[in-house]
């Protein structure tokens, strides 16, 4: 019996902090890291190649990222809240900058409507420098994606990207000695060194290929050369990348005010959305895609013009010519029509390209404000680009559209 006793009186096994919370562990092994460099392997037998990535960290407002291939090197910087990208990749090197707060200010409009709704939003604060890192699996391709770039983060956020992602995935730590392994979207395995919280390495498998991420040097306490953040001018020319830029930082930063916007909406799961409440919401999200959709079509609606100006001119050539009055209006209604049939691909291509934003933590309302949001995307884009599309091409043409001609 004695042995049975001393059993019995044994205090009970506890966890480490570590394992009861490894990520946090993790971020809390990587607070005090103020500067890193760190060199990655990747394979794929997708596109049977392979690179060497370097990441350069400097806090809290420095990153740079190096991508190596075939002797050729494509890089991401972020220096102070500006963006630069220098690539040798395709027939033709490319350079480009974009500024964060221009960005911001074009945002600046939404941003004060959330604030001016909901008083008690999260503002967008201070942000800092941070190593974006995502992965996951794409259902229409079928192949993992994997995306490694400088990032803008709230300041009270990781500035190692990772730990976000997999704190969104929700997914168990599995304990393997010397680090934790991660299961994520059915495909991918991702482990993290208990010792420092980095990357150890990535894995992932699709029905189109394999990929294999491998860290193969870390540094946290030699000095970062500071001519590694030097910004390169953007080129001239058709080598300038800096509207393509430009449209990443954009799309950066209004996920993140989306996120906010859902936080402040849709946390409240217990209060009804009354009348009053819902024409508060509508103003917020009318603000937030107003802006969106008008910079996502303003090429498209300046190339339109053009456009109507060249049917303009057809149809005048063919009543100048004499040709019958109802074979020139069966033309420009036949223009009319693929114009009709081009703002309908756009509009359905909006309502399923608009997903839920991916939050950090689950809130109670998140599906009926992302229907609401359906229905005012719907309603901007009819009022911001099919109704004044139309109105111009009627305008340019000459004539009135036919009743029920859209």
């Amino acid at each position: 019996m004695l042995p049975m006793l001393l059993c019995l009186w044994l205090p009970p096994a506890t966890q480490s902090p570590a394992a009861a919370d490894p990520l946090g562990a993790a971020q809390e092994a990587m607070a005090a890291v103020r500067q890193a460099s760190l060199r990655y392997a990747l394979t794929s037998t997708l596109e049977n190649a392979s690179c060497e990535i370097r990441v350069d960290y400097v806090a809290p407002d420095r990153v740079r990222i190096d991508r190596t291939a075939g002797g050729a090197t494509s890089s991401m910087w972020l220096v102070d809240g500006v963006f630069a990208v220098s690539s040798a990749e395709g027939p033709k090197p490319a350079r480009g900058r974009s500024d964060s707060a221009a960005v911001v200010a074009e945002l600046a409009p939404a941003e004060q409507a959330l604030l001016q709704a909901f008083p008690n939003a999260r503002r967008r604060g201070t942000k800092r420098a941070a190593i974006g890192m995502n992965w996951g699996f794409d259902e229409e391709s079928q192949k993992v994606t994997v995306a490694l770039e400088s990032q803008l983060r709230a300041a009270d956020e990781s500035p190692f990207g990772w730990i976000t992602t997999l704190r969104r995935k929700a997914v168990p730590a599995v304990d393997e000695g010397a680090v934790w392994s991660f299961s994520t979207d059915g495909h991918c395995r991702v482990t993290l060194s208990k010792a420092t919280g980095f990357v150890q390495s990535l894995d992932a498998e699709s029905p189109k290929g394999k990929l294999h991420m491998e860290l193969l040097e870390l540094s946290t306490e030699a000095e970062v050369d500071p001519a590694r953040f030097h910004l390169p001018a953007a080129a001239e020319g058709p080598g300038d990348a800096s509207e393509g830029l430009t449209r990443v930082v954009r799309r950066m930063e209004e996920m993140d005010l989306r996120g906010r916007i859902y936080g402040a909406i849709a946390g409240d799961g217990a209060a009804a959305w009354d009348e009053a409440l819902r024409a508060r919401i509508d103003q917020v999200l009318r603000a937030f895609h107003g802006r969106t959709i008008q910079k996502a079509f303003e090429p498209w609606m300046e190339r339109s013009r053009t456009i109507h100006t060249t049917i303009s001119e057809r149809l005048a050539k063919l009543r100048a010519a004499g040709n019958p009055p109802e074979e020139v209006e069966a033309l420009r209604q036949r223009e009319r029509g693929y114009l009709l049939k081009q703002l309908d691909e756009f509009e359905k291509t909006l309502a399923t390209r608009l997903s839920e934003p991916e939050l950090d933590s689950p809130l109670p309302r998140a599906a009926e404000l992302f229907l609401r949001e359906q229905g005012v995307l719907a309603e901007v884009f009819r009022a911001q680009v099919r109704e004044p599309a139309l109105e111009a091409y009627d305008r340019a043409t000459g004539s009135n559209p036919r009743p029920g001609g859209g």
